[in-house]
């Protein structure tokens, strides 16, 4: 039985091209309001973009969230593996994106994402250097991960701090 330490969210996309994603949407907008323009008054038309900009966007943060690898330890390897949102009709189909309300995600385990053999003579801070090295290549290399965005900001804050030698030795089934 896995002992799960540990979940990574898996974004559609970087923060930073949500973003740019957002400028154009406000753009088109914008530029679908410019026939109205001598019609109605500047003020109206403003909040009549504001709205329909409301409308259409929603926050970063949890929404554009189309995954997660959930960390654990299997004897002297840490692993992950990975589930991502699927559309309600088909299995083992990766949803690109999350629309707009929805209310019910469902998330299906694909597999293993990656397996990082420890060493007995490495140190916690090894420990912690080899994950997030495993971590940035499967992003940049492998599939799906390419081009998503893995956000580990929750691993940086605490691997430094945490004793991984410890971790693994408490959590690791076999042990038990």
């Amino acid at each position: 039985m896995e002992s799960y330490f540990l979940d990574i969210p898996i974004y559609r996309c970087s923060e930073k091209k949500y973003l740019q994603e957002l400028d154009k949407l406000r753009s088109n907008i914008h530029t679908s309001l410019e026939p109205q323009r001598k019609s109605v008054p500047e003020y109206n038309l403003d909040d009549i973009e504001n709205r329909l900009f409301e409308n259409k966007s929603y926050p970063y943060e949890y929404n554009e969230i189309i995954g997660w690898i959930k960390l654990y330890v299997l004897g002297t390897q840490l692993r992950g593996e990975y589930f991502f949102e699927v559309s309600s009709s088909k299995s083992h189909s990766i949803k690109t994106r999350i629309n707009k309300g929805v209310r019910k995600k469902r998330f299906e385990l694909f597999g293993k994402a990656f397996e990082l053999s420890i060493r007995k003579e490495m140190n916690s801070h090894e420990i912690f250097t080899s994950l997030c090295e495993r971590l940035v290549r499967l992003n940049l290399n492998e599939r799906p991960f390419i081009n998503r965005h893995l956000d580990l900001a929750n691993l940086m804050a605490i691997g430094p701090h945490l004793n991984w030698i410890s971790l693994m030795n408490n959590l690791d089934p076999y042990r038990q």
